[in-house]
């Protein structure tokens, strides 16, 4: 995990997160990478802990950006952003168009993410369920200052 985390490229996304996380127009298109490149995951079965945690986590920064769910640290979300965007980057450590090992490093890495954040995650997990909610897809996602 280390070797990931001290990666060119997982350097480079957390120096951006910031970026992301004051640009709505940025931030939603990492949202919609971020989701397509989930959907490919999901029928992987050996994957699929690891893609119902990061569609969570979709949903959990959907739900904080769009001001329905206000209960998640700046802190973690800035590191959420990054691992996001080291999962929609092609060249990382381990370039995408490797079959299996492309996607070795990213699922590391977010694992990292989702372990760290888990009682946020179980938290935002119990929000959801106690109060029924869904997050609005069709929400418009503001910049994190406007929240």
């Amino acid at each position: 995990m280390t070797k990931v985390q001290n990666s060119r490229s997982y350097q480079r996304a957390t120096s951006r997160a910031d970026e992301y996380l004051r640009d709505a127009q940025k931030l939603r298109g990492l949202y919609q990478d971020a989701s397509v490149r989930a959907d490919v995951l999901k029928g992987d079965k050996r994957l699929a802990r690891f893609a119902s945690d990061l569609k969570t986590l979709l949903r959990l920064v959907r739900g904080i950006l769009s001001g329905q769910y206000r209960r998640f640290p700046m802190t973690s979300l800035a590191l959420v952003v990054s691992g996001l965007l080291y999962f929609v980057w092609p060249l990382d450590l381990s370039p995408d168009v490797i079959p299996v090992l492309g996607l070795l490093d990213d699922v590391t890495l977010l694992a990292w993410i989702v372990n760290s954040v888990r009682k946020d995650l179980d938290l935002f997990r119990e929000w959801e369920a106690s109060a029924n909610a869904t997050i609005d897809a069709d929400v418009i996602i503001p910049a994190v200052e406007s929240v």
